[in-house]
């Protein structure tokens, strides 16, 4: 059983006696765990409610159809930059409304359209679906949505989406296609090889464990060979990314694959921001958002993106 003696209190309260998702087990019940329903996002709303615009679009793209939510800051005087969020959720679950209270914090204190999508799931939809469906809705950003400034967008994402913001960053790179003002990387899904010390270690974790790593990246992947796209720790470079933040926490199976994927970024002259957790697991920030750790932490990226994209 994995040590966990060392969480903080306020994060260990949040979560004492949650049922943890099991993929293998059952994918319907792990599906309705992962969903946005339940999250604590009232706290967000009394706050930066007044300051967001909220709404609802549905983007026909002929073959299919995708639902994303706009948070647009009120009182902008002519465009603002833009920022493509997407939810985590093991590729496999999860939903838009898992990013809202961040994204109304993001859009009223960073001043930038927050735009969170529901890209096509795994099992039925496996890779390369979700990350065409985000290069879809990027690119319906910089064209058709109005307010934002095209030249001035950034790619964010949260575990799996994670790994779909860095895929897309690396796709958009390699294209020679347009090219973020910065990356936003919450403790992102990185690497179907599960070979880290973290990924090993962590069989018991809150949250999410390392079974259930393993079988997020079966359904997603579907039997298929991951590329540098789909696990971008695969990638043979980073040269050429934009500025990139990236958040771990201490009990997180992806703790390590997050810390090598910065260290590779300094290597390749990649400006970047590395934030591990102390005491912290798997998107703590979404589970105990009023805790003093998760308070600091979504400040610490709301800074991050006022740098990069005002």
């Amino acid at each position: 059983m994995t040590d966990v003696r060392g969480i903080d209190p306020e994060l260990a309260a949040a979560v004492a006696g949650g049922e943890r998702p099991d993929l293998a087990k059952d994918l319907d019940r792990a599906r309705v765990l992962m969903s946005s329903v339940g999250l604590p996002t009232a706290r967000a709303e009394e706050l930066y409610g007044s300051r967001v615009d909220v709404t609802e679009r549905l983007l026909d793209l002929g073959d299919r159809s995708i639902d994303v939510r706009v948070h647009t800051p009120i009182g902008i005087e002519a465009t603002a930059p833009g920022l493509l969020m997407l939810h985590g959720g093991a590729f496999v679950g999860g939903d838009r409304g898992a990013e809202h209270a961040r994204s109304l914090r993001y859009a009223a204190e960073a001043g930038c359209i927050v735009v969170t999508p529901e890209y096509r799931l795994a099992p039925e939809h496996p890779y390369p679906a979700a990350l065409d469906d985000a290069l879809a809705v990027l690119e319906w950003m910089r064209t058709d949505l109005a307010g934002i400034d095209g030249e001035r967008l950034a790619i964010g994402g949260v575990s799996a989406g994670g790994a779909l913001a860095a895929g897309l960053a690396l796709r958009l790179s390699d294209a020679d296609a347009l090219r973020p003002r910065a990356l936003l990387l919450l403790f992102p899904a990185l690497d179907d090889r599960l070979a880290s010390r973290s990924s090993l270690a962590f069989t018991d974790s809150p949250v999410w464990d390392a079974a259930n790593t393993r079988e997020m990246w079966s359904l997603y992947l579907r039997g298929a060979s991951a590329d540098g796209y789909a696990a971008p720790a695969r990638a043979a470079a980073l040269y050429g990314l934009p500025p990139t933040y990236v958040l771990a926490a201490e009990f997180d199976p992806l703790r390590d694959e997050g810390v090598e994927f910065a260290s590779r970024l300094i290597a390749a002259d990649v400006a970047v921001d590395l934030r591990v957790w102390s005491g912290a697991y798997h998107v703590f920030d979404q589970l105990a958002p009023e805790s003093a750790l998760a308070k600091a932490s979504v400040g610490d990226q709301v800074q991050f993106l006022r740098r990069y994209m005002l």
